[in-house]
């Protein structure tokens, strides 16, 4: 009887893990797919394209256990052109962008930026026209994908590995080993993350130091709003505590040698929730209309900010990315060969 309850938990656990593993390798390959299309597309050719839709969808959400409120906002644009007398449309601005994301000024940006009715010039894949975005290049936000892929892969081995521990079923994989692998797992989890976010928060530090000296332009706030995001959250004796964030979000515009560019970055590395009255100061200090002063890079003016120069909130990035970092590599330097030690 054992031996069938085993056969079972196996059958559940093997299809758990290879659903997992599915959703990982998905995940992973559209992401490294998104950074090779996004590379290759500097050189692909160029056609014209017409905005024929530009528009901002909100979804709103509510969590049924806790009641935590969102609101996920989406950019719904569509270009389309020709190549050679064929018909052929795309949603893309750029390969390996989120599909949505709380803040409101991002799909935003790209309405303004990509207004209905408006001419453009797309890239598209000499061998397949219906691939084609926008902008060439590959979004930041790519990233992500990758590393949630490898987590979901890597959370996959780490859920088979768990199972063999219980059920004892052989793996190939002495007893004593199950421990420090999982745990060498799990710190390699912590590894990526936190490298990742590393490695995010640098590029913030780097272009925050740097905007100190970028020239600067006027501009005019185009689109300002202020979110307030609920959260319940239950401690250890069961109460329900709620709380509520704020964040102020806006998009400018500015021109450079007669050209117009669109910007939504108040700070480098900005955090987006907290008090009422700091996101009412925001608002109030970048009202809508409103002229700003603009730092632009040089060499790529819609990288621009409101706020130039280093701050608190530009630490928090990097400071958490190499927290999860050290841990990671803690555990693989001290606790993996202390249980192997003991074992």
């Amino acid at each position: 009887m054992a031996h069938v309850w085993q056969t079972i938990v196996w059958i559940f656990a093997l299809l758990g893990v290879g659903l997992i593993a599915f959703l990982g390798f998905r995940v992973l390959s559209s992401g490294v797919k998104d950074v090779w299309r996004g590379l290759a597309s500097s050189s692909w050719p160029r056609t014209a394209a017409e905005v024929i839709r530009s528009e901002v969808e909100a979804e709103r959400s509510r969590d049924p256990e806790d009641g935590t409120a969102s609101i996920i906002y989406r950019a719904r644009l569509l270009f389309a052109y020709e190549v050679d007398g064929r018909p052929y449309t795309t949603e893309r601005v750029r390969f390996g962008e989120s599909l949505g994301t709380g803040d409101p000024s991002e799909p935003e940006l790209k309405r303004i930026r990509y207004p209905e009715g408006a001419s453009l010039t797309v890239v598209y894949h000499p061998d397949d026209p219906a691939v084609a975005a926008a902008r060439p290049g590959v979004s930041p936000s790519v990233a992500f994908a990758i590393v949630a892929g490898i987590v979901l892969l890597v959370g996959a081995v780490m859920c088979l590995v768990a199972v063999r521990a219980m059920t004892r079923a052989g793996l190939g994989l002495d007893d004593d080993l199950v421990v420090p692998v999982l745990m060498g797992l799990f710190a390699s989890i912590f590894i990526l993350v936190g490298g990742a976010m590393l490695a995010a928060g640098a590029v913030n530090l780097r272009d925050a130091r740097a905007s100190r000296t970028w020239p600067s332009a006027q501009g005019r706030i185009l689109f300002q709003k202020t979110d307030a995001t609920e959260s319940r959250v239950r401690d250890a004796e069961g109460q329900t505590h709620e709380a509520t964030s704020f964040s102020s979000f806006v998009v400018y515009s500015f021109a450079v040698d007669g050209v117009t560019h669109y910007a939504n970055k108040r700070k480098f590395g900005e955090v987006g929730g907290g008090g009422e009255e700091r996101a009412a100061n925001l608002a109030a200090r970048y009202p809508l209309g409103g002229a700003v002063e603009v730092r632009y890079h040089p060499a790529d003016p819609d990288r621009a900010v409101l706020e130039p120069g280093l701050g608190g909130e530009t630490w928090v990035l990097p400071g958490a990315g190499l927290a999860f970092l050290l841990f990671g590599l803690a555990v693989w330097a001290f606790g993996i060969p202390a249980l192997t030690r003991g074992g």
